[in-house]
């Protein structure tokens, strides 16, 4: 079964090497790996992927660490996920060969980074094999996190990452919520809005480019202006539920755009 495995990874990072030369090939670029020059779309798309994948896998833990009764079949499904990420990953860095994309040139750092980020997955899929779900969650969250940095530090704009933003500033909301500390929960709402604001602006989804279909996103503004609204009005009965469904409006956003 693992030897299986570890060809059906082997073929993929083949399949992926082979395709982002032909990618190269096809814009008139020079094709030589390690040296060839994607197009900025492409470039931000494969690491896309690369972080979907993780995405799916950190959905499974959550699952996990919250009591589901398939545990074995949802860390089965984890580990799959984390370790088809990190051949992925590795693969797109065998491809450049230490050189960073176009899209990234600007990076001050990208070995470094980069080599961070291998490292964090590597850590993540060790301590699902370890069975250790509240850790390998933990590690999932971290490496997306580098993610973002990683973004950001090359000035490559990517909406799910003001998202990624959002929720980091959001998710501690819930304690405050429930003891009924308006105070606490209002003195954050101009921040949320202000993330908001800049995610609604030239929206960029996983392929570098503008989406054709942004409504996931409008539904996600909506939901933050009824949440400051029901906050304002000191609206408890509200409060709950506009806040449940500003961050499920944000999750499904982030997915759309990730």
């Amino acid at each position: 079964m693992g030897t299986h495995k570890s060809a059906v990874l082997s073929i993929s990072c083949a399949a992926i090497l082979a395709g982002l030369a032909a990618g190269c090939a096809t814009k008139g670029s020079r094709s030589t790996p390690g040296n060839s020059t994607m197009a900025a779309s492409e470039s931000i798309e494969q690491i896309s992927d690369v972080r979907r994948s993780l995405r799916a896998a950190c959905g499974k833990l959550k699952d996990v660490n919250a009591g589901a009764d398939d545990k074995a079949a949802l860390m089965a499904d984890a580990k799959d996920l984390t370790a088809s990420a990190v051949e992925n990953w590795g693969c797109y860095l065998e491809y450049w060969s230490g050189r960073a994309p176009a899209a990234y040139a600007r990076h001050p750092a990208w070995d470094a980074a980069t080599g961070e980020l291998t490292a964090g997955m590597r850590q993540m899929l060790e301590r699902i094999e370890a069975g250790d779900a509240a850790g390998a969650f933990k590690a999932c969250g971290a490496a997306c996190g580098k993610f973002v940095a990683l973004n950001e530090q090359a000035r490559v704009r990517r909406t799910s990452d003001l998202l990624f933003h959002f929720r980091k500033a959001a998710k501690p909301l819930a304690e405050p919520l429930a003891k009924g500390d308006l105070d606490a929960v209002s003195a954050k709402v101009a921040q949320l809005r202000e993330i908001r604001d800049k995610a609604m602006i030239h929206p960029v989804g996983g392929t570098g480019t503008p989406p054709l279909k942004t409504q996931a996103l409008e539904a996600f503004s909506s939901a933050v202006d009824a949440f400051g609204s029901a906050v304002q009005a000191a609206d408890r009965e509200q409060l709950s539920s506009t806040y449940g469904k500003m961050m499920a409006a944000m999750e499904t956003a982030y997915d759309l755009f990730l």
